[in-house]
């Protein structure tokens, strides 16, 4: 159907060719490039294919008596025709596009701020993991229900700052695990704090 078969190629074919793919280009704002369209290979319509994606569904979960909804993220089978795997690639294209661009773009910005990192500053990068289920190596049968399990929800985070004698970029690695899983502010600054507290002690 396409000739690409990465999502770099992808991307190359869809804007102008430089070594490196321009912000403009992946916004879909240069004029050069903002335009052009996949390149399709003649192809069947009607013929049959099978694909994977990831999707959320919810799940009906009874615990202690109470029926409870939960989300799961699977990856599932779609079976399709070729005519429309085509229309859903490129109905995602600006998308997809723009989900690089903006990737680019914060890897540009944390290059740039490493570069010109002060002694007195220090850089976070962080994210939360998805929530882990807890699990025992041997469970009675109930335990193997996923409402019955103990969740953790874990918070990542990487360091950087500038030593004063020699002044190169040292990297620091950590991980917090907590029984609450929310992902909000305030569970973002729970997580930091004892961060900041060993970042304080180097």
């Amino acid at each position: 159907m396409i000739d690409e078969s990465t999502p770099d190629e992808l991307c190359k074919s869809l804007c102008c060719e430089n070594d490196i793919l321009d912000v403009k280009c992946l916004a879909r704002m240069c004029p050069l490039c903002k335009d052009k369209e996949l390149r399709i290979v003649e192809f069947e319509n009607a013929e049959n294919v099978v694909f994977e994606r990831w999707t959320v569904q919810k799940h009906k979960l009874m615990i202690r008596g109470k029926e409870k909804i939960c989300k799961k993220t699977i990856k599932e089978k779609v079976y399709t025709t070729k005519e429309i795997l085509l229309q859903t690639l490129k109905s995602s294209i600006k998308d997809f596009l723009l989900h690089v661009r903006n990737i680019q773009h914060q890897y540009g910005v944390i290059k740039q701020l490493k570069n010109n990192l002060g002694t007195d500053e220090v850089l976070i990068h962080m994210d939360f993991s998805e929530n882990y289920s807890c699990k025992y190596a041997e469970e009675v049968q109930s335990a193997h229900f996923r409402g019955s399990k103990l969740q953790l929800s874990l918070h990542t985070v990487v360091t950087y700052h500038k030593s004063d004698i020699d002044r190169q970029v040292t990297t620091n690695c950590f991980c917090t695990a907590s029984k609450n899983l929310r992902h909000d502010k305030v569970a973002i600054c729970a997580h930091l704090m004892p961060v900041i507290d060993k970042l304080k002690e180097s």
